[in-house]
């Protein structure tokens, strides 16, 4: 992280948002105010204080040294840190060691002069230098006495060293005043060779190093001069000469925080921080190098020379419209005032378009070449070129924006190229020839026209071309990229295009550059697309697959939106293996080959773990209360190059399967957790993709409440087991006794019907073996005297035998029939009364009122039973002509009623046949009783009888089977 030390407190910065530093009450810092700040390695910072005092805070505790301790007195103005571990500590007083727990103050004794001291640093041989009021002194590792560098300075002994700094090849510098920045001692340590001034300045303030970036001289006179010193480091890719300054002024007016700079200081990922008295400034390498001008610039269009420069065309730009750029801006005067397009042909020749005017670099000069004259002679609208294109054939192609596209003729001359009927004089929005002698026009209907001599295609939606309003081709042996408003597709030798998809859509791209080994570079309205060759090929090769790619934009050194309408396209290739962007106020360049990365995976830090408004320090484990369900984690990760781009993954070990990605965010929240073990686990990756997979973990248990105990769970699984066995035993006993209840009742109901039956069979059986025994008496008697008496009677009893043996069988069968089968209640009553009154000529009706339905067997079976007796009873002994039987369906009661025309009966006569045995009837009401319902015989009024059955269709618990 970054600490920062102001008059404010001390703060730290992760790149997102400042936080400051508030230790305990018991471990607070000394209200001295902070002047300089060391951090260590081991995560311990150590802090100088303007009113003497160090402070060193590590892990969370924070130890303070003052006087009382051997420190010297003053301003603390440097502390550093020995290869043996040892700490140093400059003042305005002195210069001391720390011994154990006490500071050891370095005198004469030691050979050091004492006094005001100002910087102290470490060698990369373990040497400890440090500037006194007479001098620069050194203490080599294993000495014990300070040695004194005489006649080091240039300025020599009247001139006080302000500053020292270390280079990354381990040479001392020094700043003096009024000289300037200047080599102390080489990487041995020894005096160098000539005491020459690297870069005079008469206020030198400081100087930084970083290693692979310039040295930077802060100076009092409000400039930041950027140098890259000979031997210090490798030379940037652009090319800046060895001790060329590079000078930005530092002002509120140009831009920064302040107007003067207090401190300079490079981080492990090589972005420049630069404090001022109201505020902080970051410096930083971006991916794009934008072209630094000597003015303004609007709009510009860039070509490619063959020298490895670009030539740049703008429509608004001082000193000149038209530049040559290479490693500087170089102004090409004169040029014309309004320039709209720029185009290097194939033989590599220049020509640039005007408002109006087309003109042809030839040498140092630009020649102009006429254009065709207007549509409509004497028209003050001003001719503008959108477009040119040299073919193969050496033929200039226009696109004029008010009259569409020419073509020059063979023996000179112009001539209009119309594609098609529809396009007619459209502008095209860009022309792009290939070395195969095809032209390549697209136009703003997202059409695209292909000229082979004098034949012309047109490509369209039929042809995969779905891109709108068409910004740039791009040829590449045999593969055309076309770009528009709204994507990239992809021409190649055979077959339809075929769209480029990403897994963000494309939008206004208006360049496309692919380099040797396949890479794709966009220029859209989004800022600048990289796509990795192998995702190129991918999203071309498997359909539905979304390229993954890296986004450029403000924070790599381009500011979108690429041209929309014109200069197009907006982006080429340098001879030199360069790309080229441009954008609405400039121009910016990358080398692929040397495109910066940022190798530094981020440190991640867990700042807080909250629960219910309470934070808890991270430990082993932290335990947390019973009945904790929501729990949120605050994390952060250190790369302070583009903090902007820090992406995050974390999971909850003991609820999550799998990484969740967060994106930029920077908390974790997690709710309806239950009691038991959890790790929480973050990982990030910085701006380039480059992941910390160790990052940062927290432990921690939900304590389970009483009844989440393992304990208790027993119990209630004990307690429900039981219960569960109890209700079992309850619920199978109460079936043994419904089952008893409804077999006894079934069985009573068997005797019953059977005792019927069997009275049914005395009364048939007995009257007719009774009757046929008289009847053959009477033929015995009658049989000497009156043979034809006896003829007779004894055909008699053949009748009443058979009638006997029928009825018996009937009833039989009737002990025997119980289910009704397929038919319903209705219809089986109907077919048994049909079948009974078969050849007596009695007429039978059958009527329903309510939903008709199935009921249940029990019932359907005693409803038939009691329904069947009544039809019997009409048919035998009522004499009747007529029976009626009407079945009403009801929601909870059944209604059964057999109505017969015979001739009745009286009360008299009911108790009659029941005393005498008859028990038909009388077993029909007992079998309706059992059953929950009732069953009445009347005699009806008009004369016959009337049987009315009534039952619940929800059977009593007697009646179950």
């Amino acid at each position: 992280m970054l600490w920062i030390a102001s008059e404010r407190g001390l703060f730290q910065f992760d790149g997102v948002q400042f936080e400051r530093f508030e230790p305990t009450s018991s471990q607070a810092l000394p209200p001295r105010g902070t002047h300089v700040l060391l951090a260590l390695p081991d995560t311990s910072l150590w802090i100088g204080h303007f009113t003497s005092g160090v402070s060193v805070i590590h892990r969370g505790k924070v130890v303070t040294y003052d006087t009382q301790d051997g420190l010297p007195g003053g301003t603390v103005t440097a502390i550093a840190r020995d290869s043996g571990g040892t700490m140093w500590a400059s003042t305005t007083r002195g210069l001391a060691r720390l011994n154990g727990r006490r500071w050891e103050e370095m005198g004469p004794g030691v050979g050091y002069p004492g006094g005001f001291t100002e910087p102290v640093l470490v060698d990369q041989r373990g040497s400890v230098w440090a500037v006194g009021e007479t001098g620069i002194y050194v203490f080599p590792r294993g000495a014990q006495r300070f040695q004194k560098r005489e006649a080091t300075e240039p300025g020599g002994r009247g001139s006080r060293v302000q500053w020292l700094a270390i280079a990354p090849d381990g040479s001392i510098w020094g700043v003096q005043r009024p000289i300037g920045l200047f080599r102390v001692a080489d990487a041995r340590g020894d005096p160098p060779s000539d005491g020459a001034v690297a870069y005079a300045d008469t206020l030198p303030f400081g100087v930084t190093f970083a290693r692979g970036h310039p040295a930077v001289l802060t100076s009092t006179t409000g400039r930041l001069v950027g140098l890259w010193l000979p031997g210090t480091s490798s030379l940037p890719g652009s090319g800046t000469a060895a001790g060329a300054p590079n000078e930005i002024p530092f002002s509120r007016a140009a831009g920064m925080s302040g107007d003067r700079i207090m401190t300079a200081l490079y981080d492990r990922e090589g972005t420049l921080w630069v404090g001022t008295p109201t505020g902080l400034d970051r410096f930083r390498e971006t991916k794009l190098t934008p072209v630094v001008w000597p003015g303004q610039v609007n709009w510009p269009a860039v070509a490619a020379d063959a020298n490895g420069a670009v030539w740049v065309a703008a429509r608004n730009a001082a000193p000149s419209t038209l530049f040559s750029v290479r490693e500087h801006v170089a102004p090409q005067l004169p040029a014309p005032s309004t320039l709209t397009s720029i185009h290097r042909d194939l033989h590599g020749g220049i020509w640039v378009g005007g408002e109006p005017g087309l003109w042809e670099r030839k040498g140092d000069a630009l020649v102009a070449v006429p254009l065709p004259a207007p549509r409509v002679p004497g028209s003050p609208v001003r001719q503008q070129v959108h477009a040119i294109a040299r073919d193969r054939a050496d033929r200039l192609w226009v696109s004029m924006v008010n009259d569409g596209v020419y073509r020059q003729r063979v023996g000179g001359g112009w001539e209009r190229f119309e594609a098609s009927r529809e396009l007619g004089r459209v502008v095209a929005s860009v022309i792009t020839t290939d070395s195969t002698g095809r032209v390549w026009l697209g136009y703003p209907s997202g059409q695209v026209a292909l000229v082979v001599g004098d034949s012309v295609r047109i490509l369209t939606v039929a042809d995969g071309l779905d891109v709108g309003n068409v910004l740039a081709i791009s040829v590449y042996g045999d593969r055309v990229w076309v770009a528009g408003q709204s994507g990239v597709a992809a021409l190649a030798a055979r077959g339809p295009f075929v769209r480029l998809s990403t897994s963000d859509e494309l939008r206004g791209v208006s360049g496309v550059v692919e380099t040797a080994d396949g890479e794709l570079w966009l220029n859209s309205a989004d800022g600048v697309t990289r796509i990795a060759a192998a995702e190129a090929r991918r999203a071309l090769t498997e359909p539905g697959y979304r390229a993954r790619y890296e986004r450029l934009d403000y924070r790599d050194g381009i500011e979108p939106p690429a041209p929309q309408i014109r200069p197009l396209p907006s982006a080429v290739a340098g001879t030199d293996g360069r790309i080229w962007f441009t954008s609405a106020g400039g121009v910016s360049w990358v080398d692929p080959r040397r495109m910066r990365r940022n190798p530094v995976p981020p440190p991640v830090q867990l700042r807080a773990f909250t629960v219910g408004g309470r934070r808890y320090l991270a430990g082993d484990t932290i335990r947390l209360p019973p009945r904790t369900t929501a729990v949120s984690v605050a994390y952060t990760a250190y790369s302070l190059a583009v903090p902007e781009r820090v992406r995050f993954k974390y999971r909850l070990d003991g609820l999550d399967t799998a990484w969740q990605d967060a994106g930029g965010r920077r908390e974790a929240f997690f709710t309806n957790l239950g009691p038991g073990g959890y790790r929480f686990r973050v990982i990030a990756a910085n701006d380039d993709g480059v992941w910390n997979e160790a990052g940062a973990a927290v432990s921690f248990r939900v304590l389970p409440a009483w009844y989440q105990t393992a304990w208790s769970r027993a119990f209630v699984v004990l307690l429900v087991g039981a219960l569960g066995a109890a209700a079992a035993v309850l619920v199978q006993r109460g079936r043994h006794v419904r089952w008893q209840a409804a077999l006894k009742a079934q069985y009573e109901a068997t005797l019953a019907e059977r005792a019927r039956i069997a009275q049914d069979l005395h009364d048939t059986l007995l009257q007719g073996f009774a009757g046929v025994t008289l009847q053959l008496k009477t033929a015995e008697l009658a049989l000497p005297e009156e043979p034809d008496v006896a003829a007779e009677t004894i055909m008699r009893v053949q009748r009443l035998a058979r009638d006997s043996l029928r009825e018996a069988r009937e009833r039989v069968w009737d002990m025997r029939q119980t289910d009704l089968g397929s038919d319903d209640l209705p219809a089986a009553l109907e077919a048994i009364a049909r079948d009974r009154t078969f050849g007596a000529g009695i007429e039978v009706s059958v009527s329903t009122t309510g939903q008709r339905r199935r009921l249940t067997r029990s019932v359907e079976d005693a409803a038939f039973r009691i329904g069947r007796e009544a039809v019997v009873n009409a048919v035998r002994h009522a004499g009747a002509r007529r029976i009626e039987i009407h079945v009403e369906f009801g929601a909870t009661t059944l209604r059964l009623e057999v109505r017969d025309d015979g001739r009745g009966f009286t009360p008299e006569q009911a108790e009659e046949a029941r005393r005498k045995g008859h028990v038909g009837l009388s077993g029909a009401r007992e079998r309706a009783e059992r059953m929950g319902g009732g069953c009445e015989v009347l005699a009806r009024p008009e004369g016959g009888t009337l049987v009315a059955l009534d039952l619940p269709l929800v059977e009593p618990p007697s009646s179950l089977g």
